[in-house]
C-alpha cells in the first residue's frame, strides 16, 4: 500500500484509510510474522508450599531442609544397591515428585544454591520469595531464558491467561511468573531473553519491528484543513502516527503496544493475533501507562483508605454490609469474626477484629484479572490456609518450620492495598479509554 496524503480546506478532521490487518502474537514455528521469538509457560514446581513464601527467613530453612533430605535419601538408595521401587523407599519427609524420584535413581546431586533465591511474580499483584534451580523446580519450561538460573534480572513480561475457565486475561510482571498466575496455565511472553552466555536479546523480533515500521509508514491519510495552520498540524500528525522521523518505532513502543491491545480484545474473538489499529502512537502510550502502573505498582502511591480500629469493644458483625441497596445494619454477635473480607458496596475491607479499612470507591472491584477484582486476589493470598501437604504440615506442628502468621504480615498487607487500589482506579480509567477507542475506531 502506497502513502497517500490528500489535504483539503473544507474541514479540520484527520481520517485514516487503513484497512485492519492482524499479527500473530506466538512465535509460530516457521512463522516469520511472528512479534515474539520466544515465550514460555510460568514455571510450574509441583511444590509450592515448599517453594514459595511471603517471608524470605521463611523459605530459606524449608529449602534447605528439603535438599538436605533429598541428599541423604540419595546416599541411601546408592549405598542400598538402587533397590527397586524407588517411590516406596525414600522417606516420606519432603513432597516427592515423579521426576524428583528420578534425578533420585539417576544420581543426581542436589546443592543448595544461594543466587537461586528470588523474587517470583505468584498471582496478580502477589509477590512471593521463591528457589529456582534445576532439579528441584519440577517444570522450568522456557522461563530459564527470560530469568535465567543464575543471576538475578527483572525482565517485563506479559503473563496471558487463555482458558475456557476464566476470561482473557492479561497482565503485566517483572519477576519469575508462576504457571498459575491468572488462576489457570499461563503463558508469558518478555520483552528481552538471555543466551547461553547471559547476553541479553531483544525478545521482539527483527522481522516484526520491520513489518510494525512499512504498516504504519505505508498508511493512507486523508487530511481536510480550513487553513495553512490547520493543515501544517494535521501533517504533523500524520507524522506522528506514521512514526517516521520524529518517531520511529522501537521494539519496546511494540511491546507497549501489544500490551494495550490486548487489553481490548475478548476471549470469543482472541485467535493470538493483534489488530493493527489506526493510531498507533495511542496505543501505545496506554500501554506504557498500564505497563508502569503493572510493573512498578509496589511504587503506587498509596490510596488514602481510612483505617478504623476497634479496641476494647465487640466488634460489630455486618451481615448485609455487601447489599446492594448500600444500606447498613448492625447487631452485636458472638460470632467468630472473618479475616480478609470485602464488602465493595460499602467500600470497606475487614481485615481483622481490630481493624477494618473503609473509603474505598467501588470501581476499585472493577479492576479484575481472571475474574476476580485485583482486591480480591490480594484477600484470598494473604488468608490464613491449612497446608496441603502432609509432611509440611507434620514439619509445622512439631515446630520445625515457622507457620504463617497473619499479624506478622499485616501493616505489609494493609500497604500493599492501598497501592492496589490506586492501581486499580488508574487501570480502570485507561482500560475504559482503550475499549471505547477499539469499538469506535477499529
Amino acid at each position: 500500500m502506497t502513502s497517500q496524503i490528500s489535504p483539503s480546506l473544507s474541514s479540520a478532521t484527520l481520517t485514516h484509510e487503513s484497512t485492519m490487518h492482524t499479527f500473530p502474537t506466538l512465535p509460530l514455528k516457521g512463522n516469520p510474522d511472528a512479534i515474539f521469538v520466544k515465550a514460555s509457560q510460568g514455571v510450574l514446581t509441583a511444590k509450592d508450599e515448599w517453594l514459595y513464601d511471603f517471608a524470605p527467613d521463611k523459605l530459606a530453612p524449608k529449602v534447605a531442609f528439603f535438599i538436605q533430605t533429598y541428599e541423604k535419601e540419595r546416599l541411601r538408595w546408592q549405598q542400598a544397591g538402587q533397590r527397586a521401587f524407588a517411590h516406596q523407599f525414600v522417606a516420606p519427609l519432603i513432597k516427592w515428585t515423579p521426576e524428583l524420584i528420578e534425578h533420585l535413581t539417576q544420581n543426581r546431586p542436589l546443592q543448595l544454591d544461594l543466587e537461586a533465591f528470588r523474587w517470583a511474580a505468584y498471582r496478580p499483584f502477589i509477590k512471593k520469595r521463591t528457589y529456582f534451580a534445576p532439579l528441584i523446580t519440577h517444570r522450568p519450561y522456557q522461563q530459564p531464558c527470560f530469568f535465567p538460573f543464575q543471576g538475578q534480572v527483572e525482565n517485563p513480561t506479559l503473563c496471558l491467561t487463555y482458558h475456557k475457565q476464566v476470561p482473557l486475561t492479561v497482565h503485566a510482571v517483572k519477576h519469575l511468573p508462576d504457571n498459575g498466575y491468572g488462576s489457570r496455565a499461563t503463558q508469558s511472553f518478555s520483552l528481552f531473553w538471555y543466551d547461553e552466555n547471559g547476553q541479553r536479546q531483544d525478545n521482539i523480533s527483527d522481522a516484526a519491528l520491520e513489518k510494525f515500521k512499512n504498516h504504519y509508514a505505508n498508511i493512507s491519510f486523508k487530511i481536510k484543513a480550513k487553513n495553512i495552520h490547520e493543515l501544517k498540524a494535521s501533517l504533523q500528525k500524520v507524522r506522528e502516527a506514521k512514526g517516521d522521523g520524529i518517531k520511529p518505532i522501537k521494539k519496546e513502543d511494540i511491546f507497549a503496544y501489544v500490551y494495550a491491545v490486548l487489553q481490548s480484545l475478548d476471549k470469543k474473538d482472541f485467535q493470538y493475533q493483534i489488530p493493527l489499529y489506526k493510531d498507533f502512537w495511542k496505543w501505545v502510550q496506554w500501554g506504557r501507562e498500564l505497563l508502569t502502573l503493572h510493573l512498578d505498582y509496589e511504587q503506587a502511591p498509596r490510596y488514602p483508605l481510612e483505617r478504623i480500629t476497634h479496641v476494647g469493644q465487640a466488634y460489630r458483625d455486618t451481615p448485609n454490609l455487601n447489599s446492594l441497596d448500600g444500606k447498613e445494619t448492625f447487631a452485636a454477635s458472638t460470632k467468630k469474626v472473618s479475616h480478609l473480607k470485602s464488602y465493595p458496596a460499602q467500600g470497606r475491607i475487614r481485615i481483622d477484629a481490630e481493624t477494618e479499612l473503609a473509603a474505598i470507591p467501588l470501581a476499585a472491584w472493577r479492576y479484575r484479572l481472571a475474574g476476580k477484582p485485583a482486591i480480591e486476589w490480594v484477600l484470598q493470598h494473604y488468608q490464613p490456609r491449612h497446608l496441603r501437604d502432609k509432611s509440611l504440615q507434620k514439619l509445622v506442628a512439631e515446630g520445625r518450620f515457622a507457620p504463617y502468621d497473619l499479624k506478622q504480615e499485616k501493616e505489609n498487607l494493609i500497604s500493599l492495598l492501598g497501592k492496589v487500589v490506586q492501581v486499580a482506579l488508574k487501570s480502570v480509567e485507561i482500560l475504559e479509554q482503550i475499549r471505547q477507542e477499539a469499538t469506535q475506531n477499529p
